[in-house]
């Protein structure tokens, strides 16, 4: 290089550094490519691959002018010194001593750790795995880490993966030595995310569940942490009751709040905020779980939800199907709430008419908010007649059928408008002809048919409705459904409370109008009246 005066340094490549010279007794400029090599053996290899483009003599490749080695004095201590450690592994102690003395961060541990990495036999030396194992979970190196402030450094994914190579135990075990790592959470989200079911460990247990949880709270305003965490909840929460229906489901207050607080730091996230409502579903499906879930606010969240995503369907249906689970049980203490829950529940159910999935779901939130006395008079009869709409459209839905009539009942029962609904033609249709048609489809199903007696029964109560039952054939109807199931007890109660009020308001025979003291009046006229002329006249 004694030859050349280097005029400029270029942007580095794959393969090394290229400098722009220039020789100094011709002054020709030339562009030499500098490679640093790390011994003398690792040069001469360099060489023996480079010797043959001296030989290549084409006008369009640039014809390499001579090569040469240089050497630096620090690329040849180095040398010497592993050299020396390759030889007589001792000469390692001193170095070591030197970097405790000078109270390096981390020393202890790379004192340790060289000797073993350094060591003669290559089968004897320590595996990189067990390297970075050692290093990135020992406590020295954390404390060495904070005080470098390395946390802030994204880990190599390559690394990462290492680490995450084994067992369930093991991939636990990484991610708690690094919790507050974003990086290393989400590669082992995967990892759990892609295992076999038989290695995956199902069903786990609760505790197991909040450990993972535990660490998860550390990231909740990272969406694409909470997506595979709520990815992973839906398989091992999914898969352990698709294993046995029986499997008790984690549901501690911890993972309920940890659901609730997602959907609160990630109000825009469409897909997140349905996997989470399917979730709580799954939670709710074995166990009480309203309370805490209304002390969480979750009923106030549904509103909003269904409020401001009223155009998504899967949203809807999530949301409407948690309820569903979750009205069964509740009790509440203000109404007010839930009032707006069915507005906004019926404003579905209007705007996706047509969906079966929703349509079931809707009609049993409806149903059981007019169990709960949340459906305000004003509402009664355009819910009687959306019940009615939807029956009509899905009538082979059993479920469907099912919480129309029980919803239907629940409305007649308090409000003689809704009733009127259910019983009186209109728009060329009556609903009483609509459930015989019902009972046609679902004459082998006691459930369907005393859903259906049970409707009839609340109608039957008012006075005013007798004549429309009996017009449309419902007294014929519940004789044979009596002679049918006489072992369905509360079916046959509710069947024969309509027969009385219909036999009851039934006019009277002229037989039965008779007093029974009375005598009957004689057609036959006496002789006398007979010969009577103004009789005769």
């Amino acid at each position: 290089m004694e030859n050349y005066q280097v005029l400029k340094t270029l942007r580095p490549g794959a393969l090394g550094v290229n400098l722009v010279v220039e020789e100094i007794e011709t002054e020709t400029r030339y562009l030499i490519k500098q490679v640093e090599c790390i011994d003398e053996h690792h040069a001469n290899r360099a060489l023996e691959e480079l010797m043959p483009l001296l030989k290549l003599q084409h006008p369009n490749i640039s014809v390499y002018h001579e090569m040469f080695i240089m050497w630096n004095d620090e690329d040849t201590e180095a040398m010497h010194l592993r050299k020396a450690i390759r030889h007589h592994p001792g000469s390692l102690k001193p170095i070591l001593k030197n970097i405790e003395e000078r109270q390096l961060p981390g020393a202890e541990m790379f004192g340790f750790l060289l000797p073993f990495m350094l060591h003669i036999n290559p089968s004897d030396r320590l595996a990189i795995r067990d390297v970075i194992g050692i290093i990135f979970t020992s406590t020295s190196f954390r404390n060495f880490s904070d005080t470098r402030n390395i946390h802030r450094q994204a880990i190599p994914i390559f690394i990462t993966d290492v680490l995450l190579e084994g067992n369930m135990a093991n991939i636990l075990d990484v991610m708690q030595s690094f919790s507050t790592r974003p990086e290393v959470q989400l590669r082992a989200l995967d990892k759990l995310l892609t295992m076999p079911e038989e290695d995956l460990g199902l069903p786990w247990p609760e505790e197991l569940v909040e450990e993972v949880i535990s660490i998860m709270t550390q990231h909740e305003r990272i969406l694409d942490i909470m997506l595979s965490t709520c990815l992973l909840l839906l398989r091992i929460l999914g898969q352990a009751l698709a294993q046995d229906s029986e499997t008790e489901i984690p549901r501690s207050n911890y993972i309920i709040s940890f659901l609730v607080n997602i959907l609160r730091n990630h109000p825009d996230s469409e897909r997140l905020i349905t996997m989470v409502y399917n979730l709580l579903t799954i939670i709710s499906s074995q166990g009480l779980v309203s309370e805490e879930l209304e002390e969480e606010g979750l009923l106030q969240l549904a509103q909003e939800h269904l409020d401001h995503f009223m155009e998504d369907r899967d949203i809807c249906l999530a949301v409407l199907t948690l309820l569903w689970s979750l009205l069964v049980d509740v009790v509440p203490v203000n109404k007010e709430p839930l009032e707006k829950l069915s507005a906004i529940a019926t404003w579905v159910l209007t705007t996706y008419l047509e969906d079966v999935e929703i349509a079931e779901a809707g009609s049993a939130v409806l149903w059981l908010l007019s169990l709960l006395g949340c459906i305000k008079d004003s509402q009664f009869e355009q819910v009687a007649a959306l019940f009615l709409k939807s029956i009509q459209l899905f009538p082979t839905s059993v479920l469907l059928v099912n919480n129309v009539c029980r919803g239907l009942a629940s409305l007649a029962k308090v409000s003689e408008l809704a009733a009127f609904r259910v019983a009186v033609l209109e728009e060329g249709s009556s609903g009483l002809y609509l459930l015989q048609d019902i009972y046609q489809l679902y004459n082998d199903d006691p459930e369907v048919v005393e859903n259906i007696c049970m409707l009839l029964a609340h109608l039957a109560s008012y006075k005013e409705i007798l004549p429309e039952l009996e017009s449309a054939g419902i007294k014929d109807l519940l004789r044979v459904i009596v002679e049918r199931f006489t072992s369905s007890l509360e079916l046959i109660s509710y069947a024969d409370l309509v027969l009385q009020a219909l036999e009851a308001a039934a006019p009277p025979s002229p037989e039965e109008e008779l007093k029974p003291d009375e005598e009957p009046e004689s057609s036959e006229v006496s002789p006398q009246l007979q010969e009577d002329p103004i009789f005769q006249t």
